[in-house]
């Protein structure tokens, strides 16, 4: 604001704010981070209103320098997961050259993108991405339903799949492959998840599960074991293995406990419990 107050008088042919998609998109844990860029972007349509130049370049992370570029392997993987790609400077130097010299833009989003799926994330698409998401349509409709899936197998294996499926999710947000086994009862903390992870691992799931989760799912159960337990029993209401069992199930179950007992008796003792049981039949 400063700059814009000292130059306002000045015959300048360039005034770029250097933005963040952050301010398009959002981002987990980071409302003010948000709030800075979306001020600098209002800032240039601010200039061009008043006949001054003003452009707000909304960059994505880029790959070998700035902030992205300090975080570690396993936070850059997540934003993959995310569907977020990284700039080149190669590439991204060029645009910018090209953005400047078209005078009729005031506001440019710069970032690679996996739509698809990045919009998977979300329950419910947001309004200002909804026209994109009609377009994506096909590819997102042909993609797999988690619950879907789910609901095809016998009850037998639902509770597996649902296993499998959040330990794939988990793994991605920790930039391991998606098939790592994981220890079912260590603490996810444990593992290497900070509080970001933990909201967006709550956020993925509530989406592609599509019901709604508590923002403290992963604090109130911790380890995958007890996550799993929660959402099959109590969320989802998945039906057990026994109670689906029918009688002729259980009849083996029944006469194998029957034989035990009589083998323990001695054969008075057994003769006795047989003639008691053929008066109470007669």
């Amino acid at each position: 604001w400063n700059l814009h107050t000292l130059t306002q008088e000045k015959d300048l042919d360039f005034f770029v704010c250097f933005s963040s998609v952050a301010s398009l998109l959002g981002n987990t844990g980071q409302g003010n981070y948000a709030a800075a860029n979306a001020f600098m972007d209002t800032l240039a349509h601010h200039r061009r209103a008043l006949g001054l130049p003003g452009l707000s370049i909304n960059w994505g992370a880029w790959a070998e320098i700035g902030l992205a570029a300090e975080i570690d392997r396993q936070q850059q993987t997540r934003l993959a997961a995310m569907g977020m790609g990284a700039i080149d400077p190669e590439q991204g130097i060029p645009v910018l050259a090209q953005l400047v010299e078209q005078t009729d833009n005031t506001q440019v989003g710069v970032f690679p993108m996996n739509w698809p799926k990045f919009l998977k994330q979300h329950q419910q698409i947001p309004v200002f991405l909804s026209e994109l998401a009609e377009t994506l349509s096909t590819n997102l409709s042909a993609s797999v339903d988690p619950m879907e899936e789910l609901l095809k197998r016998p009850p037998e294996e639902q509770k597996k799949y649902l296993m499998n499926h959040v330990r794939t999710e988990l793994n991605r947000i920790l930039g391991f492959k998606p098939s790592q086994p994981m220890d079912p009862d260590k603490v996810f903390t444990d593992m290497g998840m900070d509080s970001l992870m933990i909201v967006e691992s709550r956020n993925r799931l509530q989406a592609n599960l599509k019901h709604r989760f508590p923002s403290t799912l992963l604090f109130d159960y911790p380890t995958i074991q007890r996550l799993v337990d929660y959402i099959a029993d109590e969320v989802l209401e998945l039906e057990s293995p026994e109670e689906g069992a029918t009688d002729t199930d259980r009849t083996p179950n029944r006469t194998e406990g029957i034989l035990s007992r009589l083998e323990q008796l001695s054969e008075q003792e057994a003769e006795k419990l047989l003639a008691e049981k053929f008066c109470l039949a007669t």
